[in-house]
């Protein structure tokens, strides 16, 4: 996948080409002169939206974030390896604290989105119409990057311009943020191109109204009310018919299509992060799950890294009843039940290479096997099949022949399955005006993975959004919409001994509250003079 190296290769040959002798010197660039043309809009936006893609990995952590906390993935110690001081385990186990990782990653790194995507904008300052699009354009990535941090954090610093960037700021009160971030996306949303216009790696209206969908399903977290208005779910469904009813998206019939390699063209797509496996940084999934063993399946570049699997409990609830075994462990136990499309995309049993044989090593044939007997696990008192070959493997982003740690797999930060199932919820909340109904939205997400009828209840959807979304950064957030993130250990299934309020969103990393006490001082109302 070349686009965004091709981006950047034309702009640094339009840089170039304008450094002739004849070019007017200037101190400062004009906003009437510079940007001059398509080229050099785009290397400037791309400093904004190249931030992005950090979130997908352990740079910013966003993903994982998301996902281990919750009911959906682990990465278990396996011996010594996967150990890195506990930086997985605690977000498991819900014992993460100022000083973990995960919570500086994802403060840094969404921070630096918006920074990057300020000073991207002082560039287009011109009166006339190319910069008011590109100023919209880049004031709703920046609301996309506080919308993450919003969701994660809580409370929060929130500046729109670097010229008047506090030096120690203080955070802003969540309801605030929320309303402002409504206000900001909408003012843009009427600027911005259709999707038909643009390709889905930049933001387009329909971009704006999954991301105000987004915000107004979760309206009643970020207000602190935890009253789900019917206002709000009103305006999800607006937005979401909006999406819905445009006749460039369907639903892939290939139900992981969406997650190829090659998915940048997908009829599903609404919103991506590009990945190129050439960049510096990027999402690295794969190797992550993947055992060394598979090197030999796929003919990879080197060896992966053998860690992170499905939690048993989530595969169980949402997955075992349709996957087509009597019990996954064991390939031979095929059956003729309803076969979940979805449920192809875990790697479980025996193992093969890439010409068809079966793989093995000295701890015996290489099954991959649904228990994990604890997250941290060893050689000597569990033995080395156990440790090395627990947990079956999430290979939904498509796995390419011959790749390297960085994944060609665009990340679909929205599509057209959440918009069905945000709608089918917001009605169900409460909400009218939909051009469907929520059995419908959530049938037609069913039916599109071999399974049959389902009535739409609040529960039925979450239970879907499971097996639809799960890996794509949405889990945490529904969980804790649902009132049920706090209420359980995700890893052990015991009910939790309290509240587990203060889990619901991450605390000011230790290192930021060092350098600026104002962040551990009560929010403050928002003021943007």
């Amino acid at each position: 996948m070349n686009k965004i190296k091709s981006i950047i290769a034309i702009s640094l040959m339009t840089f170039l080409s304008a450094c002739s002798l004849d070019t007017e010197m200037y101190n400062d660039l004009p906003a009437d002169i510079f940007p001059e043309n398509e080229a050099q809009q785009q290397a400037i936006k791309l400093s904004a939206y190249g931030e992005q893609k950090h979130l997908l990995d352990d740079w910013g952590w966003w993903l994982y974030m998301q996902e281990v906390t919750s009911d959906v993935l682990v990465f278990p110690q396996r011996g010594t390896d996967w150990e890195d001081g506990g930086k997985w385990r605690v977000l498991n186990r819900h014992t993460w604290n100022s000083q973990t990782l995960g919570v500086e990653g994802l403060w840094r790194h969404g921070f630096r989105g918006v920074v990057r995507t300020n000073q991207a904008l002082d560039y287009f300052t011109a009166d006339n119409e190319v910069a008011k699009k590109v100023r919209a354009e880049l004031n709703v990535l920046r609301s996309y990057y506080y919308y993450l941090l919003l969701d994660n954090f809580g409370h929060i610093p929130y500046n729109e311009s670097t010229s008047s960037s506090e030096g120690s700021p203080y955070r802003v009160k969540k309801d605030e943020v929320y309303e402002r971030l409504v206000k900001v996306v909408s003012d843009a949303l009427p600027l911005l191109p259709e999707a038909s216009e643009t390709e889905n790696i930049w933001i387009s209206k329909d971009m704006a109204h999954m991301l105000l969908g987004k915000l107004y399903l979760n309206g009643a977290i970020y207000k602190g009310t935890n009253t789900f208005t019917q206002a709000d779910m009103d305006s999800v469904i607006v937005h979401m018919n909006a999406v819905i009813d445009n006749p460039n998206y369907a639903l892939e019939s290939d139900r992981l299509a969406p997650f190829h390699w090659s998915n940048e063209n997908s009829s599903e797509n609404i919103y991506t992060i590009a990945n190129n496996e050439n960049a510096e940084d990027g999402m690295r999934h794969n190797f992550r799950t993947l055992h060394t063993l598979h090197q030999q399946s796929y003919d990879l570049q080197s060896t992966p890294w053998n860690g992170c699997a499905i939690k048993p409990d989530f595969y169980q609830r949402l997955f075992a009843a349709n996957d087509g075994y009597d019990d996954a462990d064991d390939l031979s136990t095929e059956n003729s039940e309803t076969v979940d499309a979805r449920a192809a995309a875990f790697l479980h049993g025996q193992q093969f290479d890439i010409n068809g044989n079966p793989l093995f090593d000295d701890n015996g044939d290489f099954i991959l096997t649904l228990d994990i007997k604890a997250d941290i696990m060893n050689d000597g008192s569990d033995g080395g099949a156990v440790t090395r070959f627990s947990g079956y493997r999430v290979a939904k982003y498509a796995i390419e022949e011959g790749g390297g740690p960085i994944m060609n797999n665009d990340f679909p930060v929205f599509r057209l399955a959440d918009a069905l199932l945000m709608r089918a919820e917001a009605e169900l909340r409460g909400g009218s005006g939909s051009t469907s109904n929520a059995d419908d939205d959530l049938n037609k997400v069913r039916s599109a993975a071999g399974l049959g009828f389902e009535a739409a209840t609040l529960e039925s959807i979450l239970d879907e959004r499971g097996r639809e979304l799960y890996m794509e950064g949405h889990r945490r957030q529904d969980l804790i919409r649902y009132g049920l993130f706090a209420d359980r250990d995700w890893w052990s299934g015991a009910d939790e001994l309290d509240n587990g309020e203060h889990r619901l969103v991450f605390m000011v990393p230790y290192s930021q509250a060092q350098a600026n006490p104002n962040l551990e001082a009560d929010p403050i109302s928002l003021n943007l003079e």
